[in-house]
């Protein structure tokens, strides 16, 4: 397992500096608002909530929201937008192999462009612990970063294992990116009943929507 302040590296940072950088919910969450109701979701974790954007958007609907985020200040930027909004969530400061939460807290869970972010071999363990917090019929949301041979997008990034990438500069310097092949992502999902899969018009992601 990596170390947790290599982790967080640029991204703390830049939400210390840039609180509301992200603003607009994904756009699944259109699709999520009309299968929440049919799956008697109540319960949801954003895991990897950063500064709020999906805790705020489905906190409006009336779902009670838990946000966990490595980044401090992403979760400190959180806690003020809910304050604008009169929306309370408990928010945990955790990694996301080791999840502070009982097994089967939760109805749903979400993840966008967060679980990417590990090597492999530490993404095995998150999914472990999304099975274990994610209660029995209950629906993961999320994106997976999409492996394209052709992309030129980590041609200056170290190779640390197959499909994992760590950019030399920028915001992400130094944080493992696993881009993941449509045979990771159902090994991965090994069980799980696929409700929706499909790659983004951006071509770099996969979002997938299964039932546990």
């Amino acid at each position: 397992m990596q170390n947790s302040k290599k982790k967080i590296n640029g991204w703390d940072a830049a939400y210390k500096e840039n609180p509301q950088q992200f603003v607009e919910p994904d756009r699944i969450c259109t699709l999520l608002d009309n299968l929440f109701p049919k799956y008697h979701v109540e319960r949801i974790l954003d895991l990897g909530c950063g500064n709020g954007r999906h805790l705020v958007y489905f906190g409006k609907s009336g779902y009670q929201m838990v946000g966990s985020d490595l980044s401090g200040w992403g979760l400190q930027a959180a806690q003020k937008w809910m304050q604008t909004e009169n929306q309370t969530a408990r928010l945990a400061l955790a990694d996301m192999q080791a999840l502070p939460f009982a097994k089967d807290s939760f109805d749903a869970i979400i993840s966008f462009r967060v679980i990417q972010h590990n090597l492999y071999a530490d993404i095995q363990q998150t999914f472990q612990e999304i099975r274990r917090v994610l209660r029995s019929e209950g629906l993961l949301a999320m994106d997976l970063l999409r492996y394209d041979p052709e992309s030129e997008r980590f041609k200056d990034a170290v190779l640390a294992e197959p499909h994992t990438y760590i950019p030399q500069s920028g915001t992400e310097e130094g944080m493992p990116h696993h881009t993941f092949t449509t045979t990771e992502v159902f090994q991965l999902l090994h069980g799980w009943k696929i409700k929706f899969f499909d790659t983004q018009a951006d071509q770099k992601h996969f979002t997938i929507i299964a039932q546990k």
